[in-house]
């Protein structure tokens, strides 16, 4: 039961670890299920938040399967219906929704980029 609460409280602090000191000048929002839309900024600006989403959702997707492995492991060991299991799949399953928002901001910025700029 204790190991249970250590493996849940270390995948929140590497959650946290990731989506936090990732980057310093983005908004925490991306880590929830609906962040704020983008919002028009200059061309460098987009460039660089454009990277910055891109690899916070690689973190966060990265994240979501190692929750998913916890999720499937906790399956095998004390069955689908047990309360381990359904609370990494859900915790999985939050993860990979933030990981899809954080790539749609990825693109909504990417957009405002001019052609032919590498990010």
């Amino acid at each position: 039961m204790q190991t249970g609460h250590i493996i849940r409280g270390t995948v929140l602090v590497t959650a946290v670890l990731l989506t936090g000191c990732a980057t310093d000048s983005i908004d925490q929002s991306v880590v929830l299920s609906h962040p704020d839309p983008a919002r028009f900024v200059t061309q460098e600006q987009a460039r660089d938040l454009a990277a910055q989403y891109h690899r916070r959702a690689a973190d966060i997707r990265e994240l979501a399967q190692r929750t998913q492995w916890e999720a499937d492991w906790y399956a095998r060991q004390y069955g689908v219906n047990d309360q381990k299991t359904a609370m990494s799949l859900t915790q999985a399953q939050q993860l990979w929704a933030a990981a899809a928002d954080a790539d749609q901001l990825a693109r909504d910025y990417r957009r405002q980029v001019p052609h032919g700029q590498v990010y």
